[in-house]
């Protein structure tokens, strides 16, 4: 062969070799981005969901501690029950007060969790968010933990509307405290038709929980 050719075979093996070059890199960049926005979204969806949680209940116990200070005016009412015998009157203060203080514990609790969340995915490494976040789900105690924030501020949240239905049932008369049912009740089902929706939209966007969605494919199957 001529040095022209060699020359050009050599050349021809440096481009070859600067595209592989070029694509091994590409695909190097392209994992590191793809890394990078998984370990982003992680750290946003906690601090965005868990910041929510801990404020929605930190208003809540505010809104509980003055209903727990209102619940003392109603003393004369369970004396006077006491005095008249009507035992379903002092019953209902009783419950009153216990459904107030379930509903701060609630709130407690999820303020408790929400926060040791939050803080601890700000204490880790920020490029070890993926596997915290993939170990903390691990097993039933892991979507057990993982659910507690959540659940414990719904549960705060459908206590304190009982103990609005109950302090109804002490401050206003019987025909307005058929209004009042009827105004909770509209709210809890304009609530049922909003989570509906959204549980609907997920399911289509393939965006549910494992069972919820196994579940819903299943009925779409036919199976």
């Amino acid at each position: 062969m001529s040095v022209q050719t060699y020359t050009q075979m050599a050349m021809d093996d440096g481009e070859e070799r600067e595209t592989v070059s070029e694509a091994s890199d590409g695909s190097v960049d392209n994992s590191a981005r793809s890394r990078k926005a998984r370990v982003d979204e992680i750290i946003d969806d906690e601090f965005n969901i868990h910041s929510t949680v801990g404020l929605v209940s930190a208003l809540l116990l505010s809104c509980l501690a003055s209903s727990l200070k209102d619940a003392r005016s109603y003393e004369k009412q369970v004396k006077d029950c006491e005095a008249g015998q009507q035992t379903e009157c002092i019953r209902w203060a009783e419950l009153y007060k216990t459904m107030i203080f379930f509903s701060m514990t609630c709130s407690v609790l999820a303020i408790m969790t929400a926060v040791a969340r939050l803080i601890a995915f700000q204490r880790i490494r920020k490029r070890k968010a993926v596997e915290f976040a993939e170990e903390l789900r691990h097993g039933w105690m892991g979507s057990f933990a993982e659910a507690i924030p959540v659940v414990a501020m719904g549960m705060g949240v459908l206590s304190y509307i009982a103990t609005m239905i109950m302090q109804a049932s002490f401050i206003v008369s019987p025909a307005s405290l058929y209004w009042c049912l009827a105004i909770v009740c509209v709210a809890l089902v304009s609530w049922g038709v909003h989570e509906f929706a959204l549980q609907r939209a997920k399911l289509r966007s393939h965006e549910a929980g494992p069972w919820l969605q196994g579940f819903y494919d299943m009925l779409c199957s036919g199976g």
